[in-house]
């Protein structure tokens, strides 16, 4: 049996975050999470981890992951920030994509910012960025960043 914390629509595919911990891992100083499938209640899900900062948080600044990222048709890894506390925030932007990554398109990488406070008025600013043949994100360890102004967001 699985606890399901989260299960969500994405690119039409069902995906779901669980509770547990065991999509997720440290070694040697390496976070290595995991992708699977499970069947729950009689549908194929796929499964993730996921990993969320809490009690801090900060507006403005330089986000910076270094990560290698997955190959896979069925594969959607992504650095994303969200306000600390969303039904309380005054912050305009709903969620900030530092990168985004399809596994079966191993040299492009897709950067969004989606903003607006009311569900209806959300907008979205995205762009993609096609790396030369010789570039595989999947092969080796990156650093992808932001730098968060006041008045611009900086891929």
């Amino acid at each position: 049996m699985f606890d399901l914390a989260e299960v969500r629509q994405l690119n039409m595919v069902q995906d779901c975050f669980l509770r547990e911990t065991q999509n997720l891992e440290v070694s040697n100083g390496t976070l290595i999470i995991r992708a699977g499938m499970i069947e729950y209640d009689g549908k194929v899900l796929y499964t993730t981890g996921r990993v969320r900062g809490s009690g801090f948080g900060f507006t403005y600044g330089t986000y910076v992951i270094r990560a290698k990222l997955p190959r896979g048709k069925h594969l959607f890894p992504s650095f994303y920030l969200l306000p600390l506390n969303q039904h309380l925030d005054k912050c305009k932007y709903e969620e900030i994509d530092v990168m985004e990554f399809h596994g079966a398109r191993t040299s492009t990488l897709y950067f969004s910012a989606k903003y607006g406070r009311q569900f209806d008025r959300v907008y979205t600013r995205s762009i993609s960025k096609v790396f030369g043949s010789d570039v595989d994100f999947s092969k080796d360890f990156h650093t992808f960043a932001i730098k968060w102004l006041p008045t611009r967001i900086e891929w």
